[in-house]
């Protein structure tokens, strides 16, 4: 529906944001263009990325990459301003279920960009997701799933306020699409086009053909799941989400299912606990994110637009805990040549096993 505006490009999924993000350490200072050149054939040539589904000049991209400014989110926003490039349209999005935890990230790729998140009844969405592989068709890891993409959404909104964070329900998407789309061009400050409520235009353009939900956007505006989770749910597995989830569904204004049911102890308390695991496992990953980007040498925000050269050019706030860190890292390299040096020289044999453990442990002082 973006993408059938005249200014607006939105790719299909892609899979390089998060995995290069993940691991940007590896491919190098990008102020050398060997470094460049390594991430760009890294988003190009690899299967795994899906870069072959925006179907652009490869050659082009990489070369885009080499040339442009040498951080991450540059890189990254020169693969998607091709894209929108070979479509004539003058901004670009991307998409991805799994960004609900990436927010964060994104935003430090991206200082100037405006997030859109799609809420859906959890019951529906916990009904898809059981279809799928990704959780081995186990309906509690299902559940958590989708209280986690809800917690997430309530602080990265909150963080970043009304003009860069807007929430959508879908219910409310396809029942209305006209003004739900009105709203939504309005918090872009894009003018409403009626094309945007006719997906079933562009299907074949946005969505290769190997792409499942390509004939049901075919169809239009779909509405006949909104519903069908009453069918594909037990009763047990109502009751329990409703459980669990019920602030969070009422929070959206999804309304009780009224099942007769009352839900299993063991299965709301394994669902608290799998929500609880993967709340601390994020909160864990954000905490170390967080302390890198504040430690880094160097930037990973884009500079390619006005708002994020104007972001870039201020000055970076390093709290007194980073400043220490920084100023004892000359330190721990100097003391992590020393001990390869004395490893090499006076290791005994019998200790050659013991070497690696070693060696990560100086690693992880300095990762500290």
């Amino acid at each position: 529906m973006l993408h059938a505006h005249p200014r607006i490009a939105v790719p299909p999924e892609t899979r390089f944001v998060m995995p290069a993000y993940r691991r940007r350490y590896a491919f190098g200072d990008l102020q050398l263009t060997a470094n460049r050149q390594r991430l760009a054939r890294w988003i190009v040539d690899r299967a795994e990325t899906r870069f072959s589904v925006l179907e652009v000049d490869a050659e082009k991209v990489r070369q885009a990459i080499i040339d442009g400014p040498p951080t991450l989110g540059s890189a990254f926003g020169a693969v998607f301003r091709e894209y929108s490039d070979s479509h004539g349209k003058a901004r670009w999005g991307d998409k991805r279920p799994a960004y609900y935890s990436f927010i964060e990230e994104l935003d430090a790729l991206f200082p100037d960009a405006q997030f859109i998140h799609v809420v859906r009844d959890g019951r529906a969405c916990v009904a898809s997701l059981k279809r799928t592989p990704w959780l081995d068709h186990e309906p509690i890891p299902c559940m958590a799933t989708w209280m986690m993409a809800i917690d997430c959404s309530r602080e990265s909104g909150a963080k970043l306020g009304r003009n860069r964070f807007c929430e959508v329900r879908y219910e409310d998407l396809v029942t209305d699409p006209e003004k739900e789309m009105r709203r939504v061009c309005e918090f872009l400050g894009e003018a409403f086009v009626p094309e945007m409520c006719h997906p079933e235009k562009i299907a074949e353009q946005v969505n290769p053909a190997h792409y499942q939900q390509r004939r049901q956007i075919s169809e239009g505006i779909y509405t006949k799941s909104m519903e069908a989770w009453r069918d594909e749910l037990t009763p047990w597995e109502i009751a329990t989400f409703e459980k669990a989830a019920g602030s969070r569904l009422a929070l959206y204004g999804y309304a009780p299912s009224g099942i007769d049911q009352e839900p299993p102890k063991d299965k709301v308390h394994e669902l608290l606990s799998e929500h609880r695991r993967l709340r601390q496992s994020l909160q864990s990953r954000r905490r170390s994110d967080r302390r890198k980007r504040v430690d880094a040498d160097r930037p990973v925000a884009a500079v390619l637009t006005e708002g994020q050269r104007k972001a870039a050019a201020e000055p970076m706030r390093r709290p007194l805990a980073s400043k220490l860190r920084r100023s004892a890292r000359p330190v721990v390299r100097r003391t992590r040549r020393l001990w390869r040096t004395m490893v090499r020289l006076e290791r005994p044999p019998r200790a050659a096993a013991a070497a690696p453990s070693a060696q990560q442990a100086v690693d992880n002082i300095e990762e500290t």
